[in-house]
């Protein structure tokens, strides 16, 4: 199972979130799906099949943290 499969998966998570919540999940799923084509190449890493989409997620947001910090810490833009 590669990220595509696993996003599908976890967007049943949606059904129990309030809809504000809803729509910073699908925002955290669609930020993974940027890095699907890496993704799918550790999916043989783990027997987990969400190990792909907990990845992408931790670098999506890894990124835009590092982009941040450049902004607020070294006033960079």
């Amino acid at each position: 199972m590669g990220l595509p499969e696993a996003v599908k998966l976890a967007e049943r998570f949606t059904e129990f979130l309030e809809d504000d919540d809803k729509k910073v999940f699908e925002e955290m799923l669609k930020d993974a799906q940027a890095f699907t084509p890496q993704a799918n190449k550790i999916v043989h890493v783990s027997a987990r099949t969400e190990f792909p989409l907990v990845f992408a997620i931790l670098f999506a947001h890894h990124r835009k943290l590092t982009r941040v910090e450049k902004e607020v810490i070294l006033g960079k833009g």
